[in-house]
Formats: C-alpha cells, sequence, structure tokens
C-alpha cells in the first residue's frame, strides 16, 4: 500500500466527504471513449463507508470517477473479505445516460461544421441545453470552442450518446475529456486534439518509444486486414432501380475490398456517410507495451493521451507513427505503473456486432 496514495471523495455537489488510502487505484483512459476505474480498499478505514454508489472519487482533476459498483466476498467459511472492490466509469462515463433527441418534429438531429462545434453540439442539445429541463445537468458546461477538426455532416436519433460521440470523434480524429473545475464546482466537457510528436515533424520535440531507450517493454504488435474494407456502395433513398446508389473508394483488383451500406435515411451526402463508414473498416495496427519511467520521455511532462508519437522495434523491423489511445495507470506500493495502447483498437465481438447491426 502507497501511504502517500490520497484519494479524496465528494458527492454529486462537490462537498467533501473524506479522504482514503486504497490499496491500489487502477484507472484506464481512452481518448474517444468512456475510461473505468477500480479501486480496493480495506473495509475498516475512515471514510469507506462514502465510497457509495453515486459518489465521485478523484486523484486529481483528471482521474476521477463516478461510483457505480461495489463488491465484498465471504469464503467457504464464511469468513468476509477484508477489502471492498470498487469500480466504475471515468467522468465521461456521464455521457452514458443520454440519447441523442432530435428537436421538434425533427426525424434527426443534425449539423455540418467543424468537428469539435458537432462534438458539443451534441452535449449542448442532450446535457447543457435540452429542450426537457429534466435531461438538463446543472453541474456539466462545456469548454471554449477552439473549432478544431475537420467539416463534416452528421446526423443522430435516439443514439447513445457517448457511443455517437466515440464514432464522431473516431471519424474525425479528435478525442474527448472530461475535468473537474473545483473553483466552479463544475464537470467540463472539452476536445482532445493531441500534438504531433513523431520523429518526422519538427515543430515539437520528438517522442521516441523503443526498447533500445530503456522507457518500453513487454511489447505487443498487431497488424490486421481481416475486417478491412476499402470501397463501399452506399445505397440512398428510392426503390430498385431508382435507388440512389453512390461508390466511394478508388481501389481495384485483389486489393479492392467492398462493402454494402444502407443509408435509405438520408437523400444527400452518400459520400461522406461512405467514408464514416469505411472509417470503421480501417486496417488494424496497434503497438500495446508497459511504459517505463527510466527512459528520457515523462508521462505529462513530454507525452499525453492523444498524443501521436514513434514507435520502434529494431528486431522486429517495425518503425511506425501511432497516437495514444489508451492509458492505463495502476497506483500502488509499487509506485506508478503505466500500460499505453498505441494505434487504432483492435474491435471485439461485441463491436463488430453494433457494426453489422448499425449497417
Amino acid at each position: 500500500m502507497d501511504q502517500n496514495l490520497i484519494l479524496r471523495i465528494i458527492d454529486s455537489n462537490f462537498n467533501l466527504l473524506g479522504e482514503i488510502n486504497p490499496e491500489y487505484f487502477f484507472i484506464h483512459e481512452e481518448f474517444n471513449s468512456c475510461g473505468k476505474f477500480e479501486l480496493r480498499i480495506n473495509r475498516h478505514k475512515k471514510y469507506v463507508e462514502h465510497l457509495q454508489e453515486g459518489n465521485i472519487v478523484f486523484l486529481n482533476e483528471e482521474d476521477a470517477g463516478i461510483i457505480e459498483h461495489k463488491e465484498i466476498q465471504v469464503d467457504e467459511a464464511g469468513k468476509v473479505s477484508e477489502d471492498w472492490l470498487i469500480k466504475g466509469y471515468t467522468l465521461k462515463g456521464i455521457l452514458r445516460d443520454r440519447i441523442t433527441i432530435p428537436i421538434g418534429d425533427n426525424a434527426y438531429d443534425e449539423i455540418t461544421a467543424d468537428a469539435e462545434s458537432v462534438l458539443k453540439h451534441y452535449i449542448e442539445n442532450n446535457i447543457v441545453a435540452p429542450t426537457d429541463p429534466l435531461r438538463k445537468i446543472d453541474s456539466l458546461v462545456l469548454g471554449e470552442n477552439k473549432k478544431r477538426g475537420i467539416n463534416t455532416t452528421w446526423k443522430s436519433s435516439h443514439k447513445n450518446l457517448a457511443e455517437e460521440l466515440k464514432k464522431i470523434s473516431s471519424y474525425t480524429n479528435l478525442g474527448f475529456q472530461m475535468k473537474i473545475d473545483f473553483i466552479k464546482k463544475k464537470f467540463v466537457f472539452d476536445i482532445l486534439e493531441g500534438k504531433n510528436l513523431t520523429q518526422k515533424q519538427q515543430v515539437n520535440d520528438p517522442v521516441l518509444f523503443s526498447i533500445d531507450f530503456a522507457n518500453i517493454k513487454s511489447q505487443n504488435y498487431v497488424e490486421s486486414s481481416l475486417d478491412h474494407k476499402n470501397f463501399a456502395y452506399v445505397a440512398g433513398q428510392g426503390e430498385g432501380k431508382d435507388r440512389q446508389i453512390k461508390t466511394v473508394g478508388t481501389s481495384a483488383g485483389l486489393k479492392r475490398k467492398e462493402i454494402f451500406i444502407d443509408a435509405r435515411d438520408i437523400n444527400t451526402g452518400l459520400h461522406e456517410r461512405g467514408l464514416q463508414k469505411l472509417k470503421e473498416y480501417q486496417k488494424i495496427k496497434t503497438f500495446e507495451g508497459e511504459v517505463l519511467n527510466t527512459g528520457p520521455f515523462n508521462y505529462k511532462a513530454d507525452w499525453d493521451l492523444g498524443d501521436i508519437v514513434t514507435l520502434q522495434n529494431r528486431d522486429w523491423g517495425i518503425t511506425i507513427d501511432a497516437r495514444i489511445t489508451e492509458i492505463k495507470k495502476t497506483y500502488s506500493e509499487n509506485g506508478l505503473d503505466i500500460d499505453v495502447n498505441f494505434g487504432n483498437k483492435i474491435p471485439t465481438i461485441l463491436d463488430k456486432i453494433k457494426r453489422e447491426i448499425r449497417n
């Protein structure tokens, strides 16, 4: 147990309930999705009674989560465990509790704008200033809109807000985050853009993760095109020979991998819908590894979630540039351990099922 590991507990009104020293605290951050946290703590410690559903535990403005699960075990001899296991989502988990509701009699909530404005539009309409005041969360606010990212058209109707934001950010290469503003007592939703720290650029100091630099170990590299598609037939409105069909892509021969996309819900923007869907079928390149604190580059000071860095393993003949998409941090008696995922994530069976249902 790390005696220096102090977590604070607050309620939804930001009232301080107590400070705890858990056995460990694990938090999993994702660039464009809701992360999770977990902690284990002796049940006899002070303020443990405040580890209740809906309360918030935090280490700092970023490493914070809302309690949604607690458990304790009894063994075969009837002895009760000495530890509580507490779990929940990071602050971005708030987004999982809303769906995208169109305004008025509109079938869809549609917007054409830069990616940041699109992301914040759906937060505004479904949490910050919804037409139904009972959907509003007073403690959640939006960060300054810097209008970052590519221009895109998006339309949504009755989709899970967190899942919809994930799709938008994946397509536009932006991430998002939620922080606590302790002074204003607010949760602040904002955009993560990430810096280009690759060796090819000359604006920022480059960051290289390599065994040669003694700053990464337990490497795992995956390159896969099992689910890859690069040419789409996008079918819009109409029936039979009168149905609108748009093709998206230029690949030919053996390199051409086709997919059919049913887009009967729209009568314009078929090309962009095709681009959006093909992004879900891109080639997988992912690099995982435990980052060591012994190297020349330090977490937060030199690199962070969302940054694009260079990865290298000379024995494997691999040098790639990839975004830091996930950071898993474990605070324990051993100090801070960091596992990092670089590049796009390998889709799970559940991811594939959801994707096919959407199509």
